[in-house]
């Protein structure tokens, strides 16, 4: 049963066309098996400007792997600047068992949290929004490119190995997932009922898709 409690479709717009194209898209995030999905004024997206150097100063494994992570991405900067123009922002959501977060599977979950940005954001482009875009969590060389040594387009100036499934990264443009789930009130953690073991611990993965 889909939970209704995490829908919101209604930004501040008086545009009843843009009004039905929120309404539509959250459902077509619900129709991709995301756990929640909200419609969000542009301004509404918290951007921490030091985010990307974060991933560096922590060592991130996946910082400077790929072009769809820090340093490559064009940064807060230029994101700022895609959100003034933009329609509204759709946000998704993964409640995750945390379990399975902390293992070697984990890549699997986020292979769908990039696979969900990417379809929602092709949705939008059919729509008429053509230059709307998907930000995902997670490296995508870690994703789906693992079994390779080098990302194809930074080692050689390639095409990207996975076009249809690869993310840019959100923390590469400054958004704080911790601070998105507040504006949205999704809690970061929480418990599902597992008929196996009572009660499963879960993690939030989000995306998002800038629609213009």
């Amino acid at each position: 049963m889909l939970d209704q409690s995490s829908w919101n479709t209604s930004p501040e717009t008086n545009n009843p066309v843009l009004q039905d194209w929120s309404e539509f898209l959250v459902q077509q995030a619900f129709a991709l098996g995301a756990h929640g999905a909200a419609v969000i004024n542009p301004d509404q997206v918290p951007i921490q400007d030091n985010l990307a150097d974060l991933c560096a100063e922590l060592k991130c494994d996946g910082y400077g792997q790929s072009m769809s992570c820090p340093p490559q991405v064009a940064g807060p900067v230029w994101f700022r600047a895609r959100l003034a123009q933009a329609s509204l922002v759709l946000a998704f959501k993964f409640d995750v068992p945390t379990e399975i977060l902390h293992s070697s599977q984990r890549w699997d979950l986020f292979g769908l949290l990039h696979q969900t940005a990417a379809g929602l954001e092709e949705i939008s482009r059919q729509a008429g929004f053509r230059n709307s875009f998907g930000l995902a969590g997670g490296s995508c060389k870690n994703i789906f490119c693992s079994s390779h040594y080098q990302c194809q387009v930074l080692s050689a100036g390639g095409p990207c190995r996975n076009p249809n499934s690869a993310r840019p990264s959100m923390s590469g443009y400054g958004v704080n997932v911790k601070d998105l789930a507040s504006v949205l009130n999704w809690p970061m953690e929480s418990t599902v009922s597992d008929p196996t073991s009572g009660q499963m611990p879960t993690a939030l993965l989000a995306g998002i898709v800038v629609v213009l």
